[in-house]
C-alpha cells in the first residue's frame, strides 16, 4: 500500500474511533452538561487550522518539544519571501529545540531541489535524511513527543503543492502509528542522510561534466559554496 493512502487510512481509523466513542459517551450522557463537556473534549483532541495556523503550530510544537520530534515534509524551496521568513522562523525553532536536547528528524521526499530546505535544517541541528518514493502529496506530519500529531494537507494533488489547511491531534495512538511508519523508512535501504545526498548529487553533475567547479555545483544545487567544499571538495582534490 502506498504511504499516502496508508497514512489516510489510519487517520480514518483514528476518526471512526473517536466519533464511535463520542457516539457511546453521548448515549450514556443526555444531559446537556455532559454534551457540552463532550464537545469541549471533542474540541480540544482535534483543532482545524488555516494555512498561516498550521505553521505557527509547527513552530509552537518545536517550542514546547521536550524529548523527540520526526517529521514527513515536502522540502520545497521557498517561492516568496514570505515562505523564506517561515522556512527560517521553523529552522530558528529548530535551533533552539536541538539546544535543549530534542532529537529532531525531518523526512523528505529524493529531489535535487529539495537540498536547500535540507540544508537550513541541519544547519539548526536537525537530522535529515531523503528517500525516493516518499509520498507527500496527500498529507504532511509532524509528530512531537509521541503525542501529538500535526497533519498539513495541500491545496491540490503534487508533491510540490504548498500546504493549504492543517490538523492539530493529541492522540498517542496515531502518534505511535505514524512513528512506526516513519522509523520503517529512517532506516530503509535507499534512504540517505543529508551530507551523502549531496555528495552523491555534486559526484553526479563531477563526472557528467568534469570541468565543474564548487561555484557551479552550488549555483545549480541551490547551497552555499562552502557547503559543497566541505562536503564534496575533495572530488576536485583528488581529481574525482
Amino acid at each position: 500500500m502506498p504511504q499516502a493512502s496508508l497514512e489516510l487510512a489510519l487517520l480514518s481509523v483514528e476518526f471512526v474511533l473517536l466519533i464511535a466513542t463520542v457516539i457511546l459517551l453521548y448515549l450514556s450522557r443526555r444531559e446537556h452538561a455532559g454534551r457540552h463537556e463532550l464537545l469541549k473534549l471533542l474540541s480540544l483532541a482535534i483543532t482545524a487550522l488555516t494555512r498561516r495556523e498550521y505553521f505557527s503550530a509547527v513552530q509552537d510544537a518545536l517550542r514546547d518539544a521536550r524529548k523527540n520530534v520526526i517529521a514527513v515534509i515536502t522540502g520545497t524551496p521557498p517561492r516568496d519571501e514570505e515562505e523564506e521568513e517561515v522556512l527560517n522562523s521553523i529552522a530558528q525553532r529548530v535551533r533552539e529545540a536541538s539546544k535543549r536536547g530534542v532529537r529532531i528528524r525531518y523526512l523528505i521526499p529524493r529531489s535535487a531541489a529539495h537540498l536547500y530546505v535540507g540544508h537550513l535544517l541541519c544547519r539548526a541541528g536537525a537530522e535529515v535524511r531523503y528517500r525516493a518514493g516518499l509520498a507527500v502529496y496527500d498529507l504532511r506530519y509532524m509528530v512531537v513527543d509521541e503525542s501529538r500529531v500535526i497533519i498539513g494537507q495541500p491545496r491540490g494533488q503534487g508533491e510540490e503543492e504548498p500546504t493549504k489547511k492543517g490538523y492539530v491531534i493529541e492522540s498517542p495512538t496515531l502518534a505511535s502509528m505514524l512513528l512506526e511508519r516513519f522509523e520503517s523508512h529512517w532506516g530503509a535501504e535507499g534512504t540517505v542522510s543529508y551530507e551523502e545526498y549531496v555528495r552523491q548529487e555534486v559526484k553526479s553533475l563531477y563526472e557528467t561534466n568534469p570541468g565543474l567547479t564548487p561555484e557551479t555545483a552550488a549555483g545549480q544545487l541551490n547551497l552555499p559554496v562552502e557547503e559543497i567544499k566541505r562536503l564534496a571538495g575533495d572530488l576536485w582534490a583528488h581529481g574525482g
